[in-house]
């Protein structure tokens, strides 16, 4: 904008100047045609001829001058004009972003008012809730259903083994009152595990395609058991038993001196005559394994 007015200053000047000098070109033809000889002479004539020749090229030059000026001021305008709709459309954008953070804002506000509200009617239904089970009927039909159920009486019984002496011997009130609620509801737990475990039972009883599915398992469990478990199948023998194994048949390992503990009992203690003979055949049948031992033991570690 201020290049745009001092161009349009500088076009006015222009203008001004031009109406001088067409005002000044009727002068200076009107003293060349009055000029005398004497006037020549002194170089009047030259003078006026100069200036006339100088108001007629300033006249053509201030021509294009403003011409040029006033495509300039065309091109400000131009440009003028750009800056103004992006300023616009800098403003619309602006305005757009204030709107959102309003909407934005509005909602929040929304939100704070709706959460008030459930917070309000929450507390509301929780304080009417409190006053109708301050002041509501007592219902012993509760007490009734537990007195008649069976099964009940026997899952306290067993949650009363369960418990601890020290939770059945406590004197406080609180704790007494404490220690019952948790047996109260341990009795309620186990008689709705228990109710639903018969209800489960009793549904896979009814229900002839679990029944049949168990068994399609079982059956494919046993064939594949049978087909592919051949080493489970064989007969197995105890090592210890074996005449021939390098294993002692009294502590089970391989290297031992078992029958040297024999020897020294049967020396010591002066056995009767059918039990010595029994335990010269246990050691001779247990020297003859310890001589083959013996003469293997450097292949084998206790």
């Amino acid at each position: 904008m201020k290049y745009k007015a001092k161009t349009l200053r500088r076009v006015k000047e222009v203008k001004e100047m031009r109406i001088e000098w067409e005002r000044r070109q009727p002068v200076v033809e009107k003293e060349l045609s009055q000029l005398t000889e004497e006037d020549m002479d002194r170089g009047w004539g030259e003078a006026f001829e100069t200036e006339k020749h100088i108001l007629h090229y300033s006249l053509e030059l201030s021509v294009e001058d403003i011409l040029s000026k006033k495509q300039q001021v065309r091109e400000y305008e131009e440009e003028i004009e750009d800056l103004r709709i992006e300023l616009e459309d800098l403003e619309r954008d602006m305005e757009e972003c204030i709107m959102n953070e309003t909407m934005e804002l509005e909602l929040y506000r929304d939100m704070e008012l709706q959460r008030a509200g459930a917070m309000f009617a929450e507390e509301k239904a929780r304080r009417v809730s409190l006053q109708r089970i301050r002041w509501g009927t007592r219902n012993v039909r509760k007490h009734v259903i537990l007195r008649e159920r069976q099964d009940l009486q026997i899952v306290e019984k067993e949650t009363l083994a369960k418990r601890q002496v020290e939770e059945l011997g406590v004197l406080a009130f609180e704790k007494k009152q404490f220690v019952k609620h948790k047996l109260e509801q341990a009795i309620e737990d186990a008689a709705l595990s228990r109710a639903k475990q018969n209800e489960v039972m009793m549904e896979m009883k009814r229900d002839s395609n679990v029944l049949h599915g168990f068994n399609e398992a079982v059956q494919r469990m046993q064939t594949i058991t049978q087909e592919y478990s051949f080493q489970y199948r064989l007969p197995k023998t105890d090592l210890r038993e074996d005449v021939e194994s390098a294993m002692c048949s009294g502590c089970g390992r391989i290297t031992c001196d078992c029958h040297l503990k024999n020897n020294e009992s049967a020396d010591e203690g002066g056995a009767p005559e059918g039990a010595t003979k029994k335990l010269d055949g246990n050691s001779a049948t247990i020297n003859a394994r310890s001589r083959n031992r013996l003469a293997k033991r450097w292949r084998y570690q206790d």
